[in-house]
């Protein structure tokens, strides 16, 4: 057995808050997510963990919980299935670093919003192949993340393992790192969804 997590996309990204409350009811979070660049940088859409057996049981809820988004009147227009980093099936791995306005280092000075967004801009200048992101419903916390296309689970892991490096050694001490998670995407429905975003 193994940890899951579902995001399904909507078209319907100015409707939040009705699409919170029938995201409540499959006991489920909403998430509007602003990338920082892109032909689509608005997505709103379902998060849900889930504990499974197989891939194939995964890939199978993902469409069952589809077909319960439909049903509520909005239009899924994608699908993502992700379990843990490790071997197996995939159609690319992930990493997200999770910075926290409300996570300040003991004994160094409070970082606002801008001074994050600043330092993490020019950070992905100097070191490119990151991608930027927040979630609109959290505005203390913005997100780095990294994907390794085509490649096997120990390149994957080296090239997050570098990434990590050079964001504790780089950006650490400015602003709060407050996590990292690398995963394994089984199935992306529709990757275009992050056209000029993702690398």
């Amino acid at each position: 057995m193994s940890f899951y997590e579902l995001h399904i996309t909507v078209a319907e990204n100015d409707r939040l808050e009705s699409f919170e409350e029938r995201c409540k009811g499959f006991l489920c979070k909403a998430n509007l997510i602003e990338l920082n660049q892109g032909k689509y940088p608005l997505q709103l859409m379902l998060a849900k963990k889930g504990i499974l057996n197989t891939d194939a049981e995964a890939l199978e809820w993902g469409e069952i919980m589809k077909g319960f988004v439909e049903v509520t009147n909005f239009t899924p227009i994608r699908v993502k299935v992700e379990a843990p980093l490790g071997s197996g099936q995939a159609a690319y791995f992930e990493a997200h670093w999770k910075f926290d306005l409300t996570c300040p280092r003991e004994g160094r000075p409070k970082v606002s919003w801008d001074n994050m967004k600043r330092s993490i801009g020019e950070f992905t200048v100097a070191y490119p192949g990151f991608m930027r992101s927040r979630n609109v419903g959290r505005p203390s916390v913005y997100y780095l993340s990294q994907r390794a296309y085509h490649s096997d689970f120990d390149e994957a892991m080296a090239k997050f393992d570098l990434a990590h490096a050079q964001i504790v050694r780089y950006l650490d001490f400015v602003v709060p790192l407050d996590g990292v998670h690398y995963e394994r995407v089984l199935f992306d429905s529709d990757p275009s969804l992050d056209a000029g975003w993702g690398a």
